[in-house]
């Protein structure tokens, strides 16, 4: 079991890469984390400091789909890779799992859920390829019972809104989609939304009751 990990964020798209990033900088496990937007930096990287594991766009520019997955697992064996995808390509799980990959996931993906396969990635405690590329997967919820009224009415009104359609599970690409928003801005809403109504998970979101 490693008692941390250190991760590199593979991505063209440089926001989502950075927000990606900031979130990670803060998970106690996570000791470091690089971020890069092309097969040659990525490689150059590589060779001067080893992730124990990279989260791979799929199509990263200057690289053959796969190919490059497969690539790294053979120079560098001591190094996972998840595979991140836009969508759900034909046959990719199964040719992930061809090329050397632990996972794959959709770029979509519930970061609590994304959190949990890194961690059991630390732990040792992985059982086999894990993948989540089902856009409608929702995490099972709790109703929260406090006193929310103060934390809500102290929301501003985007923020609300961006609760509302949470709470109603309303998946995370409509969301996106209903407010004209990218995954980085997205994550942004969420995190706030975790900071300043005092809970953790995407699960407390969901299952926060609102109270005007």
């Amino acid at each position: 079991m490693k008692k941390y990990i250190n991760l590199l964020i593979a991505d063209k798209d440089k926001d989502f890469a950075v927000s990606l990033s900031k979130y990670y900088w803060k998970t106690p496990f996570v000791k470091a984390v690089n971020t890069t937007g092309s097969q040659p930096d990525l490689l150059k990287q590589i060779q001067h400091d080893i992730p124990d594991i990279i989260l791979l766009e799929l199509n990263l520019p200057g690289s053959k789909g796969l190919e490059l997955c497969k690539q790294i697992r053979s120079t560098y064996p001591q190094t996972s890779i998840a595979i991140m995808a836009n969508g759900d390509e034909k046959n990719l799980v199964a040719t992930a799992k061809e090329n050397g990959a632990i996972g794959c996931f959709l770029k979509t993906v519930d970061l609590d859920i994304l959190t949990r396969f890194l961690l059991d990635y630390k732990n040792d405690k992985l059982k086999g390829f894990v993948e989540m590329m089902n856009t409608d997967n929702e995490m099972s919820v709790s109703t929260v019972t406090r006193d929310n009224s103060k934390l809500y009415k102290a929301l501003p009104e985007r923020e609300k809104e961006v609760l509302q359609m949470i709470v109603k599970k309303v998946p995370s690409t409509k969301i996106m989609q209903a407010f004209k928003i990218t995954r980085a801005d997205y994550e942004i809403h969420r995190t706030n939304l975790l900071m300043k109504l005092e809970l953790k998970t995407t699960a407390d979101l969901a299952g926060f009751v609102i109270q005007e």
